[in-house]
């Protein structure tokens, strides 16, 4: 694993530490049947929410929306994981930005968050998967205000 510190577009020079990336080494073949070992840097999962976020909120892909969900209603035990690795970056502007996101665009049954989820995993809208996203999202949020 290479000793080198990642950085994070958007954050504090103070806050870049407590991005908490994690470097995996992948070793196997290509799908052309080469033999490679690449070093891949990856963020943990509260600064992912909130590089996803502000993604979403730049570019509103239903993918971006997507994300945010499968990662607040998977990722440890539950929303409270999450809550965790952001405590730190809870002033950081950035944070406060995509937490005002989620609270804007994902939390409404006909907002933007659920119907791109819905988009994205059935091509158009669905009560169920909407009330899903609604669900984690609020679930999160009540942590994480309540932190």
């Amino acid at each position: 694993m290479p000793n080198k510190r990642a950085t994070a577009a958007g954050y504090h020079r103070e806050h870049v530490e407590l991005v908490r990336a994690t470097c995996f080494t992948l070793s196997g073949k290509t799908i052309k049947g080469e033999r490679a070992t690449r070093d891949i840097w990856v963020c943990g999962a509260g600064a992912y929410i909130v590089l996803k976020a502000l993604a979403f909120k730049l570019r509103g892909e239903n993918k971006d929306a997507y994300d945010l969900f499968y990662v607040l209603g998977n990722y440890g035990e539950n929303a409270s994981a999450i809550v965790q690795q952001l405590e730190p970056l809870r002033t950081d502007p950035a944070t406060i930005q995509a937490v005002d996101v989620l609270r804007r665009d994902f939390t409404s049954h006909d907002g933007l968050g659920p119907m791109r989820v819905a988009k994205f995993l059935t091509g158009g809208p669905d009560d169920t998967i909407q009330a899903d996203v609604v669900g984690f999202i609020d679930a999160f949020l009540r942590r994480y205000e309540g932190a």
